[in-house]
């Protein structure tokens, strides 16, 4: 028999008197209850975790999808716009507005004259510093070095 003591409560007559409790609780199965009862909770948690996951990944989807269309749509009305920028007419027509003319195709023309030297406003040597000749420094010595020299007639020979 159960050797468990249970304070019973007796509702007809109002007193508390200690009687053998009517059923047995086995803790075992106390315990494996409780432990079930908390894996379920968690495997809840875990399902909503995912769940929840699922559903902003699938915004940010539709969000992303929205956005390429979007460029998609761009893209392809730049591309009309550089076809139409690009077409002989409208070639033609940016020419005839500069004022530009076809070049005959058997003569050489010249498009601008640069003169061998410029003169030199007056008072311009006072405006330019004077550097120091290249060989005073390091920087100086290495940039000689690193200069472009025309090679002489007798090493042209060798290679």
């Amino acid at each position: 028999m159960n050797q468990q003591r249970v304070l019973y409560f007796d509702v007809r007559s109002r007193h508390a008197a200690i009687r053998p409790a009517t059923t047995r609780v086995n803790t075992r199965v106390l315990g494996l209850t409780v432990t079930f009862l908390l894996l379920i909770g968690l495997g809840a948690l875990l399902y909503l975790s995912q769940a929840s996951t699922a559903a902003q990944l699938r915004y940010h989807l539709a969000e992303t999808e929205r956005v390429q269309s979007s460029l998609q749509e761009e893209i392809t009305a730049l591309r009309c716009e550089i076809a139409a920028a690009e077409s002989i007419t409208s070639l033609e027509e940016r020419v005839a507005a500069l004022g530009l003319v076809d070049a005959p195709p058997d003569e050489a023309v010249m498009v601008c004259q640069i003169p061998a030297a410029l003169p030199r406003p007056v008072g311009a040597e006072d405006a330019v510093p004077r550097q120091a000749p290249a060989g005073d420094s390091l920087l100086g010595r290495l940039l000689s070095l690193l200069a472009f020299r025309p090679r002489s007639p007798a090493h042209a020979s060798l290679y």
